[in-house]
């Protein structure tokens, strides 16, 4: 019984071509093995690359999400109006920018957080040193480093402290340079002279033990290190880094998220990445603080400022009380006059009523001049007095400013990271522009009315003063000296009454926001365990397989069959392995041998190429010299004898004659005695000491070799052949060199095209396919020799043979892993545990 080849494994009624394989490409099914072939190699990898995500597991820094929450109210009416309006200005819902959006950009300002910094103790970084890890260490109760700010010190550079025991700790890296700084403005000196190059200075701390609490002071640095749960450790080693107002800024500006609850909802999340927990917390619950207390007094700009105001004016009228309060005094004091008559009486009134008139006149005069200086110096809007404080109760010029203050406070909100040249922002600095200039009309218009008020009041006052001259002198001095005080006390009363109006509005005056949720910590977020050991393995993986996949693809040589099948439509009819014998008569000498078996099914599948014709000619060719033609001819030919089938092998390779050596036969003459007539066609057969196998060797090497071969005595022997063999044999010269053996394919029934693995070139594939597509390849198939199974990265992949080379069969298309009958090694003489090559050295082309 025959073994059945993975060659014929498919069908019986035919030897099907690789049409569908030439479309798809290679079997993902190679790859598959090529890697399994290597599995110690991926083994020791994903160990490795497992190995490196649990250290850095170990040994990295955590890092924790740190969250707080902050709800905004809103204005529901007119505010709600106003967000309207700009998102109908805004073309659509798309670009409206929401009171609540404005205050996330607040949030995430660089002033806020520059004054939040300015509020901490960030400057000084303490981090413990371990064996193999570092810890920041905050707050500062391990070691607690002061800093005299009155002192220039040195920043970004580090120190590196550890604990003497007794009270005392030890410098023990002192820093290379860093730039002087100044940490009461928050600057570096060079910022502060101008220069914009960050200058570094040499540090001048000195390397020593000190004890702790004594100052160590220098051109260039004053700080002590007080006593703390470091005095207690002993060898604890602790790294100590001073940062600059900016180095902080750099690092924690945008370092904020701030995202919304629900879209449109003021209900805001504020998060923060922090690797000390305690750190971040100090931070975020600073950052609102700061926020809330900025809001607060933005809120009580206006009532400050108008109590300013007040103040100013009450200063100057004060001093005119007192005075017409003395002189009123002493008035009476003298002259014993206590009441004014009844004519009196009705002309004080008079004039106390338009002198008031006029006051109040000039109050608001003061007001609008007040208002005017406060337009031309651009200042914010949200910071001017309100016209109602002075008694201008004009309508149209109160609700001028309270527009202006709201478009103000708008524009405030939408330039944090909005830019310049955001429509938007244009649209409402325009509106700003106008509302100034409508403004500026109104005042015009409200000075002229109130200086038409004035002067109807000082002739009112004149007319009545003309009253006063009837009246006793006494009397009428007294009424001057009274209005004069009376006027006075009322405007110091109405003063004092808008100014606690005014206190108590700021003093009702809260924040815009409050905090729902002081910050905490929410998970750690790095580093993610799972996700490193996932990528670990994976990396582990990847870098081998790559070795793998690159190293299979800068090899040139074919390695196994399926890159034949993925090029070509010609049929691989069987694949013959490596010959171990000293012999090549494999098949004669070792009829038991793996490469016997090889052959024999190789004879089995060429009924399936030219089926019905018992008699067929055989000619074996390759692409180029090397490749084991000869090897296969020889031993095609003596397989199809060891069948009973009378075969003759001719040796038509007439450059390189060396056929008959194998069967230790003699080349003198041959094939080339017969084509030029100098030898019958019974000289040139020359019998073997095989039974049904004969052999014409190739003779003397001739001058014109491939006129020869198209000689007409070629296709008469071929002739008289067919009709005393079963099988003729014809071994050829490389086709792809030498034009011979097309020419000799008019007279075979099957050509065998041989390819090997390891030497045939990749591109050689292609260039067979080609001569299919043109017609000069008939009735051909591939046959593959010395294909080696480590090389080919599959157990059993090749010619259908798995452990113990049984019969057997493979799995899918050739491949696989093969089931023999019996016990031990199988059938075969050459069979035993063989010795495969490290696994390492598999990788080596």
């Amino acid at each position: 019984m025959e073994a059945n080849s993975s060659a014929a494994a498919p069908h019986r009624e035919g030897i099907p071509v690789n049409g569908e394989q030439e479309q798809g490409g290679t079997s993902p099914m190679v790859y598959v093995f090529k890697l399994l072939y290597f599995w110690p190699y991926l083994l020791v990898a994903l160990v490795m690359g497992l190995a490196a995500a649990f250290i850095y597991n170990r040994y990295a820094q955590p890092v924790y999400n740190i969250n707080s929450s902050l709800l905004i109210r809103e204005d529901k009416g007119a505010s709600s109006m106003k967000n309207l309006d700009a998102m109908l200005m805004g073309g659509g819902l798309g670009g409206a920018t929401s009171t609540t959006d404005n205050e996330m950009g607040i949030i995430q300002s660089y002033a806020l957080v520059d004054q939040t910094l300015k509020e901490l103790d960030f400057g000084v970084e303490v981090t413990r040193l371990g064996q193999f890890s570092r810890e920041e260490v905050y707050p500062h109760q391990v070691l607690v480093l002061e800093v005299d700010s009155f002192h220039p010190q040195l920043v970004e550079m580090a120190i590196e402290i550890e604990s003497a025991g007794k009270g005392r700790y030890r410098i023990t890296e002192n820093g290379k340079e860093g730039s002087l700084y100044d940490p009461l403005r928050f600057s570096k000196i060079q910022e502060d002279l101008g220069s914009d190059e960050d200058e570094q200075v040499a540090s001048d701390i000195r390397t020593g033990t000190y004890a702790f609490g004594q100052w160590l002071e220098g051109p260039h640095h004053r700080f002590r290190v007080l006593a703390g749960e470091m005095e207690a450790e002993s060898g604890s080693r602790y790294r100590v880094q001073f940062h600059s107002h900016k180095a902080l800024l750099d690092q924690y500006f945008g370092k904020v998220n701030v995202e919304a609850w629900k879209k449109m909802a003021s209900l805001l999340y504020l998060k923060i990445e922090s690797s000390n927990i305690a750190k971040g917390r100090c931070y975020l619950d600073k950052l609102m603080e700061v926020y809330l207390r900025r809001n607060l007094e933005l809120k009580n700009l206006t009532s400050l400022n108008t109590v300013r105001f007040i103040d100013r004016e009450l200063s100057g009228i004060t001093d005119s009380l007192q005075t017409t309060e003395s002189r009123l005094e002493q008035f009476r004091s003298a002259n014993r006059t206590v009441n004014i008559s009844s004519e009196g009486q009705v002309i004080f009134q008079r004039l106390e009523e338009y002198e008031k008139a006029r006051a109040l006149e000039q109050g608001k005069l003061k007001y609008y001049d007040y208002l005017r200086a406060y337009l031309n110096e651009q200042r914010p809007a949200g910071e001017v007095v309100s016209p109602s404080t002075m008694g201008v109760q004009d309508p149209v010029l109160i609700g001028l400013i309270q527009e202006l203050g709201k478009m103000s406070a708008e524009r405030n909100a939408m330039s944090v990271g909005t830019r310049r040249s955001n429509p938007l922002l244009e649209q409402l600095d325009e509106k700003i522009r106008l509302t100034n200039s409508a403004i500026r009309e109104n005042l015009r218009n409200l000075v002229q009315n109130s200086q038409i008020m004035i002067r109807d009041m000082d002739a009112r006052i004149r007319s009545t003063e003309g009253l006063l001259a009837t009246l006793p002198r006494t009397e009428r001095d007294l009424v001057n000296i009274k209005r004069k005080f009376t006027l006075n006390e009322n405007l110091y009363v109405y003063l004092l009454q808008k100014r606690a109006e005014s206190g108590i509005a700021m003093a009702a005056n809260l924040p815009d926001a409050r905090i729902i949720d002081a910050a905490k910590k929410e998970k750690q977020i790095a580093p993610n365990k799972a996700l490193n050991y996932a990528l670990g393995a994976l990396l582990g993986l990847l870098v081998p397989v790559a070795v793998v996949l690159i190293r299979d693809s800068l090899q040139n040589a074919l390695i196994d069959r399926q890159q034949i099948e993925s090029v070509t439509r010609i049929p691989v009819l069987g694949v013959i392995g490596n010959n171990t014998k000293n012999t090549a008569l494999v098949a004669l000498q070792h009829p038991k041998s793996v490469i016997s078996e090889a052959f024999r099914s190789l004879r089995t599948n060429m009924q399936y190429i030219n089926p019905g014709n018992p008699k067929q000619v055989l000619l074996i060719t390759s692409s180029i010299s090397g490749e084991g033609k000869t090897f296969i001819s020889t031993n095609m030919a003596s397989i199809l004898s060891l069948s009973g089938k009378k075969t003759v092998l001719i040796g038509m390779d007439l450059r390189k004659p060396k056929i008959f050596n194998d069967f230790g036969l003699t080349n003198h003459i041959g094939m080339t005695n017969y084509l030029i007539g100098k030898a019958s066609r019974e000289e040139i057969i020359q019998h073997t000491n095989y039974p049904n196998l004969d052999l014409i060797p190739a003779g003397p090497v001739p001058p014109n070799p491939s006129e020869l071969v198209l000689s007409e005595r070629f296709g008469e022997l071929i002739a008289w052949l067919r009709e005393h063999y079963e099988h003729i044999v014809i071994d050829t010269p490389p086709c792809t060199l030498i034009a011979d053996a097309f020419e000799m394919m008019r007279f075979s029934d099957i050509n065998f095209y041989v390819m090997r693995q390891n030497y045939t070139r990749k591109e050689m594939v292609r260039v067979v396919e080609g001569m299919r597509l043109n017609g000069q390849l008939q009735n051909a198939c591939i046959a593959v020799n010395d294909y080696k199974i480590e090389t080919a990265y599959g157990y059993g992949y090749g010619y259908g043979y798995g452990y113990g080379y049984g019969y057997g069969y493979g799995y899918g298309y050739g491949y696989g892993y093969g089931y023999g009958y019996g016990y031990g090694y199988g059938y075969y003489e050459d069979e035993g545990p063989k010795r495969r090559k490290a696994w390492w050295k598999r990788l080596l082309p």
